[in-house]
């Protein structure tokens, strides 16, 4: 019942939040956090040894992870739209008046050279 809790919160936080509001992620991540720690307790009920438990825990996590980076890419590259899951949100602004937008997830950063233009092109940057 635990597992089905989390992944409804995970699927209600995708589906509420805009893309460009942080709230989206973290209620993502606290659900998959609740999915993973209700599955650690249902592998335990299931005589599992301790090592397949932490394998399969781990693993699930890793697909979480997976999943919502995956998420993000197909995002920006086909959707235009800013990630989710970034963990720094730069804004710069020279004495000229260009102005930029910068997103950094942990495997690109998104740029955005217009960001008062929603319709603007995002472009990745690999690290």
């Amino acid at each position: 019942m635990l597992v089905a809790f989390g992944a409804f919160v995970v699927m209600s936080a995708l589906a509420v939040f805009p893309p460009d509001s942080s709230w989206g992620s973290v209620y993502a991540i606290v659900g998959a956090v609740v999915v993973v720690a209700a599955t650690w307790e249902l592998l335990g009920g299931v005589s599992a040894t301790r090592r397949a438990r932490v394998a399969a825990t781990a693993a699930l996590a890793v697909a979480f992870a997976a999943v919502f980076l995956l998420s993000d890419y197909v995002g920006v590259t086909q959707f235009n739209q800013p990630p989710r899951f970034c963990y720094q949100k730069e804004y710069t602004a020279d004495s000229a008046g260009h102005e930029r937008m910068v997103w950094r997830s942990p495997l690109y950063s998104v740029v955005s050279d217009d960001p008062s233009d929603p319709s603007a092109p995002l472009r990745i940057q690999a690290r």
